[in-house]
């Protein structure tokens, strides 16, 4: 019973080290037991060898190779808009939509946030300011209009954007939002691949619709029989037909009647209507643009951001699924949608399946920066090799200024253990490493050697303590220095981890991070060892 009280007194007086030996084996874990992540889920760039991987570290293109994209988007926005019911917001909006002459995928109007967007980049503010007062609104019943969207938009945005990068097989690929202030937000987008392939995966809308192309008394008529992602209920891989690639598309089952009534409307359940397209494979000459006279005959046209990617006339059988007054389509409501390339059908399945961007992104103002895998690679080594000497350096200006390992040794094991717990939660949330955050890890060894430096010279002072009275009573003395310090050192940061300016931002957060963990831990933990070192009781 006595050694039981006994041990317990001991963990108790000492729960600092228990502790930091309890975190040190979590970092662990995290850092080497095979999708160890909070969430299981893992930020940063996959890559190839990514089963090979000896830790869960991720690295970003600094240190990996890849692309980053940092775009704005197009649109202007006009808020604090007080709209009395959903009814007037539609109005207004679809007022204003008329006015510039804008179609329904380039506006957006919010009643509840009070906000309507133009997506259209060539609308100016002083033309939504217009429409607004030509809508009814005065100046004083809004704010704006400025540059820009909203933040509900860019979230759509970066949704359909990650999607769509996974859907491409872009492995590792991210997006986010980046906002600086006084300048505004940013889309931001990474991936493990060249530049020029994650532009062209974020130049496109994505705005996909099936248009019914059917003759009309002497001219031709056209209907939207199916507008984006709104209408698909799903979608499956790509197949080959012969010279045609197909998407199998199944409609949802509130647009299958609406898709079939215009269908019959536009006379796609005659038979006439079989096999009566001119624009498809049997066309020598595919035009982009639909003529402004003249038919086609019976044809659904693939439609993709305003361009025409393929056209193509119906079969018997499928005539018959949306034939009658009880069309057999809306029990199962299936067909394929048909292009010549690959490429095309696999860009329509993506943009069905993920759903097109609420705005077009400014890719000509944006900011790119691709890395290649083998420069990557250098700066890996050449981080890691900097690292690796700063750790010895401080190692050995330790030991050189004690003399004494029972001293120096637990300050540099207790040093590393900082970085390790630093490098656990970065393995942890999946954070991506860059050339800065390696270097805020550099700086945590630095400023933490500093701290145990200041309470070993303080609590052994110039004569060698043996009473733990005394000894907590210079260790508190030199808390408050280290503390007060620590408190200078993320103020100082504060505003660089607030304030997003690029990798400037993962450097402050890493250094805060890092003297957190030095004064909550480290320090305390250190202050327990040379207490059971120096001291007799």
């Amino acid at each position: 019973m006595k050694q039981l009280k006994t041990a317990y007194g001991g963990v108790r007086n000492n729960w600092r080290i228990v502790l930091l030996v309890v975190l040190v084996l979590l970092a662990t874990y995290f850092l080497f037991v095979p999708g160890a992540t909070i969430g299981g889920e893992t930020g940063g760039f996959e890559g190839d060898g990514e089963a090979d991987r000896l830790t869960n570290l991720q690295f970003g293109i600094d240190l990996a190779g890849g692309s980053r994209v940092i775009a704005p988007v197009h649109g202007v926005t006009a808020e604090d808009i007080t709209f009395e019911s959903v009814e007037e917001a539609d109005e207004i909006g679809a007022s204003v939509a008329e006015y510039l002459n804008v179609s329904g995928p380039d506006h957006r109007t919010d009643a509840e946030a009070g906000t309507i967007e133009i997506f259209d980049p060539d609308v100016t503010i002083d033309q939504l300011r217009d429409a607004l007062l030509h809508a009814g609104l005065t100046e004083d019943e809004f704010s704006g209009p400025r540059e820009g969207v909203t933040s509900a938009t860019r979230s759509d945005i970066i949704t359909v954007l990650n999607n769509r990068l996974d859907a491409a097989g872009f492995a590792g690929g991210s997006v986010t939002e980046q906002t600086m202030t006084g300048v505004g937000a940013f889309i931001a987008a990474e991936w493990p691949g060249t530049l020029a392939e994650l532009r062209e995966a974020m130049a496109d809308r994505g705005a996909v619709q099936v248009v019914a192309h059917y003759p009309d008394g002497d001219g031709w008529d056209e209907a939207a029989v199916l507008d984006g992602q709104q209408d698909i209920a799903g979608v499956d891989s790509v197949r080959q037909d012969g010279d045609l690639f197909q998407v199998p598309v199944t409609v949802t089952s509130d647009q299958a009647p609406t898709f079939v009534e215009l269908l019959q409307e536009g006379g796609f359940d005659q038979p006439d209507a079989v096999g009566a397209c001119d624009y498809g494979p049997d066309n020598d000459e595919m035009p982009q643009e639909r003529p402004e006279e003249g038919s086609w005959g019976y044809c659904l046209l693939v439609i993709q951001d305003g361009e025409v990617l393929a056209g193509y006339g119906i079969t018997d059988g499928l005539r018959q699924t949306w034939a009658g007054a009880d069309p057999s389509f809306i029990q199962n409501p299936t067909f394929l949608i048909q292009t010549q390339e690959r490429a095309d059908a696999e860009q329509v399945r993506i943009n069905l399946q993920e759903g097109a961007l609420a705005a077009q992104l400014n890719l000509d103002d944006s900011t790119d920066m691709e890395i290649s895998p083998a420069l990557a690679e250098r700066f890996l080594q050449n981080s890691l090799l900097t690292g690796l000497v700063a750790i010895l350096a401080v190692v050995m200006m330790v030991f050189f200024r004690y003399g004494d390992p029972r001293v120096a040794a637990p300050m540099s094991i207790t040093a590393l253990s900082e970085l390790y717990l630093l490098l656990g939660f970065a393995a942890a949330i999946g954070m991506s490493l860059d050339l800065a955050i390696m270097a805020g890890f550099i700086a945590v060894v630095g400023t933490g050697v500093d701290d145990l430096i200041i309470i070993a010279d303080e609590v052994m002072g110039k004569h060698d303590v043996h009473s733990q009275r005394v000894f907590d009573s210079r260790f508190r003395k030199a808390f408050w220095v280290i503390g007060a310090a620590a408190a200078t050192t993320i103020l100082a940061m504060s505003p660089l981890a607030i304030m997003d300016l690029g990798d400037l931002r993962g450097f402050a957060i890493v250094t805060i991070l890092g003297v957190l963990i030095g004064v909550l831990l480290t320090r305390p933990a250190y202050g327990n060892i040379l207490r059971l070192i120096k001291t007799d009781k």
